[in-house]
């Protein structure tokens, strides 16, 4: 009981995962036997670790990094969709059609978009 209270008011041990997260009191006295046992600068572990062959000797301790997902991508690896903005001032490109009877229709549809309105049956 003496080992588990000092455990407790030792502010290194704080951070540990079996501590943070809570667990069984089996797990919490087999830590506390082991604690003394693990070694306390990162050297030293490491030294552990490839001694009891956890590491290859060369290999860095940590994790590598993650990759940083595409932002293009669905999450089921698929491009996302997009929507497509018109944008304002658009250039008209069909000017060989100004004047005509389907130039009238487009200018006509156009000016009903700026409005907000709907346009057409949506390339159905």
């Amino acid at each position: 009981i003496e080992a588990a209270k000092q455990a407790a008011s030792d502010p290194s041990l704080s951070y540990l995962h079996a501590r943070r997260h809570g667990c069984t009191k089996d797990v919490r006295e087999m830590f506390l036997a082991t604690a003394e046992d693990v070694p306390e600068s990162e050297v030293e572990l490491y030294n552990k670790m490839i001694e009891h062959k956890l590491i290859d000797p060369g290999e860095p301790m940590r994790r590598p990094r993650m990759k940083k997902k595409n932002p293009n991508l669905d999450s089921d690896g698929k491009p996302k969709k997009r929507r497509y903005y018109e944008r304002k001032n658009q250039r008209m490109t069909n000017v060989h059609l100004i004047g005509t009877e389907i130039g009238q229709i487009l200018a006509k549809a156009t000016e009903k978009q700026n409005q907000g309105k709907s346009v057409g049956d949506g390339g159905m």
